[in-house]
């Protein structure tokens, strides 16, 4: 029976492995952590609040699945085997699926500004915060820093929260209608926002900023760090193992089949991928990952069964941010607001039906 190698269990790779429920194949999915969380438990994690579930529970018992819990450092594309720390998989297809990581100024700046991308990243946020009950910085104004600075402002009201943005606007992608009502609801929560302001340092009294008035410290007793992404350690991995070719922040370009150049038998989905539509890359965007994953499961099952698939395509569900119980989104040409824009968010990927297995957030994964 094929053996079908899943690396990562996020929105991603349990869409793979869920669409695979019925398919001819052998279903190994490996992650550092036993636990799935989505966007919406890593923020309650790193608030200090137990989320998450177990993969095997979210995926109902899947009879074709096994779950390895582990650390992944190489492929070996030849032999067709990913080596982990303590032992090697062997694979038919391999579906990676690890995600982007915090990108940084300067290397040493991860150890005092944490940021929000995996359990590991909410564990040492939440440590930071127990430790300190002062100003609270949060550095970069997308839908992630915007999200964890709201968070943080309603679960200690009485913490000044400052979030520092290099651009002009928050939320850079969105219609300038709804990047003004974001600021206007951070705000009411007393999120302190401040633009033009680019980091140059992250010390443990704050950050260092240089901005249109010189430079000076924001001063901050714990920050957090949302301030852009790149691809994942194991993606540069494999772009050494199989010569792929990678955009400016470390995303593997795959073909329009998802599969690395090639290598027909290694997928590349969700913010690791680089996939242009028409010429124009996709957002980074957990609704766009969960159709990838479905995506991957169907083109393997065409192959198994001799046929070649059709190029990957995808429908528009809208990007979101979250503040509180409402938040700021648009699909298209519609603006939303409110709670509209918070139920648009829920049900983008079918929630709650699929809630057990998806981030709701519209943020990527």
């Amino acid at each position: 029976m094929s053996r079908v190698l899943i690396l990562g269990g996020g929105i991603g790779g349990l869409a793979v492995a869920r669409a695979l429920r019925f398919a001819p194949v052998d279903v190994t999915l490996v992650d550092r952590e036993p636990r799935h969380l989505t966007a919406r438990d890593l923020y309650a994690a790193a608030l200090g609040r137990k989320a998450g579930a177990r993969r095997e529970v979210l995926l109902g018992g899947q009879k074709n699945v096994q779950f390895v819990t582990g650390q992944a450092v190489y492929v070996d594309s030849a032999r067709n085997r990913l080596l982990l720390e303590d032992r090697a998989l062997p694979y038919d297809s391999l579906v990676v699926a690890t995600g982007a990581q915090a990108h940084y100024g300067r290397p040493g700046w991860a150890r005092s500004a944490p940021a929000l991308r995996s359990p590991a990243d909410a564990r040492q946020i939440a440590e930071t915060l127990k430790g300190s009950d002062g100003t609270v910085v949060v550095v970069g104004g997308g839908p992630a820093g915007v999200e964890l600075a709201a968070h943080v402002a309603r679960k200690w009201p009485a913490r000044r929260v400052v979030l520092v943005d290099e651009g002009t606007m928050l939320l850079a992608h969105f219609p300038e209608g709804l990047q003004r009502e974001a600021e206007r609801r951070l705000k009411k929560l007393g999120v302190e926002v401040r633009y033009q302001l680019h980091v140059i340092a992250v010390t443990a009294s704050g950050v260092r900023v240089s901005g249109p008035n010189g430079r000076e410290t924001v001063v901050g007793s714990a920050v957090l760090w949302a301030g852009g992404v790149e691809g994942s350690a194991f993606g540069q991995a494999l772009v050494q193992e199989t010569r792929a070719e990678t955009d400016e922040i470390g995303r593997i370009r795959v073909r329009p089949d998802l599969t690395v150049s090639g290598h027909p038998e290694i997928y590349v989905i969700g913010d690791l991928a680089h996939v242009e539509i028409s010429g124009i890359p996709l957002p980074q965007l957990a609704t766009i990952a969960s159709q990838q994953g479905r995506y991957v499961a169907s083109a393997i099952r065409d192959r198994l069964a001799g046929y070649e698939p059709a190029p990957f395509s995808h429908v528009d569900q809208g990007q979101f941010a979250l503040i509180g119980r409402g938040g700021v989104g648009f699909l298209g040409d519609t603006q939303m607001t409110g709670a509209s824009a918070y139920l648009a968010a829920k049900f983008a990927l079918g929630w709650p039906r699929l809630r057990a297995y998806a981030s709701v957030t519209g943020s990527s994964t």
